[in-house]
């Protein structure tokens, strides 16, 4: 039986930076919307994927270990019956995973951004679980794009091993970089930015400080879609620097009702084995894309993608045959 084969070749030309702009509505979900992840507890897997700057950049996150599932859904305020602690949020952002269920209490205003009232947690704070902010912060303010800078701080009281603890919380939010995602569950490749999110905590008994801790977040923001993938480093007792290589965990999108898929476009691939290379390497203008169809004569198409995930070309449309085949990628035909 022949096989359909599509070879994806990515060609990274210089390219003009394409001014990604998140606002409002990007962050925004309707009530009943929703998003997925992969939550995974990493003590390997980020090296050479934070402290990553400018761009363009590929923010490859569509293979890796799997564990469990984190689902994101959007409620009313009033449901689970803590709403009346947040009387001024609009909605509520339910996370559930293995852990149990926590609720962020949140208003969407365009012009301004993304207002966080405080959340609920009875799993992280068993002992005083509804958390509101004094003052409410903006946790992603409006029109985000590459460069933006942004800070808040905010209190809060919670109790903790039986103690009546008072909590200064501070951020900075910087887009620190741009470039191209690739999604789990061949849910896409989007045009991103990385937000490089520093969060400080000053945990004060009896009016004193106590401990302070550290945590240093990458969120990647996509357009049309709001947030895609989170890498978070581990607590730490100074402040952490940007790049670690041993993150508390990798959260990666593979679901979300913002995205519409044709149901005549699921399918199912066959796996065929091929070898696929190219020479000269770097080239200027062209090079010979060899590949070695080790399975079975196959249809092969060949496709030229930019950094942006855009295809360029489609190359070598046809019948080949077992064996070493060629064709040739001419860069000068590129616009």
């Amino acid at each position: 039986m022949k096989k359909h084969i599509c070879f994806l070749v990515l060609c990274i030309p210089l390219l003009a930076f394409s001014q990604i702009i998140i606002n409002t509505n990007e962050l925004e979900y309707e009530l009943g919307g929703y998003y997925k992840m992969y939550n995974i507890p990493s003590a390997t897997g980020v090296i050479g994927m934070t402290g990553i700057t400018e761009g363009p950049h590929i923010f490859d996150f569509s293979n890796g270990q799997d564990t469990h599932i984190l689902m994101f859904d959007y409620v009313d305020v009033s449901e689970g019956g803590h709403g009346d602690n947040f009387p001024l949020a609009e909605i509520a952002e339910r996370k559930s995973g293995d852990f149990g269920d926590a609720m962020m209490f949140l208003k969407f205003e365009e012009g301004v951004g993304r207002t966080n009232y405080g959340f609920y947690d009875e799993a992280g704070l068993p002992e005083s679980p509804s958390i509101a902010f004094n003052p409410a912060i903006i946790d992603f303010p409006d029109n985000l794009t590459y460069q933006t800078y942004f800070t808040g701080e905010t209190t809060f009281d919670a109790i903790m091993q039986n103690l009546e603890i008072n909590i200064e919380y501070t951020f900075t939010g910087f887009v620190d970089a741009y470039g191209t995602i690739i999604l789990p569950n061949n849910l896409g490749t989007f045009d991103c930015i990385q937000v490089n999110y520093e969060e400080a905590y000053v945990y004060n008994w009896m009016g004193s400080p106590i401990q302070n801790s550290y945590l240093r977040s990458y969120y990647y923001l996509v357009e049309e879609i709001g947030i895609v993938a989170i890498i978070t480093s581990i607590e730490a007792d100074n402040p952490v620097p940007n790049t670690f290589n041993v993150a508390n965990t990798i959260a990666r999108c593979f679901e979300t009702s913002k995205i519409e898929v044709d149901a005549e476009e699921n399918f199912e691939l066959e796996t065929v084995d091929y070898k696929l290379q190219n020479y000269p390497n770097p080239f200027n203008p062209s090079t010979t894309i060899s590949f070695d169809i080790i399975d079975a004569n196959s249809f092969v198409t060949v496709e030229i993608y930019n950094v942006k995930g855009q295809i360029v070309k489609q190359l070598g449309i046809a019948n080949y045959e077992l064996g070493v085949n060629q064709v040739i990628w001419n860069a000068e035909s590129f616009s």
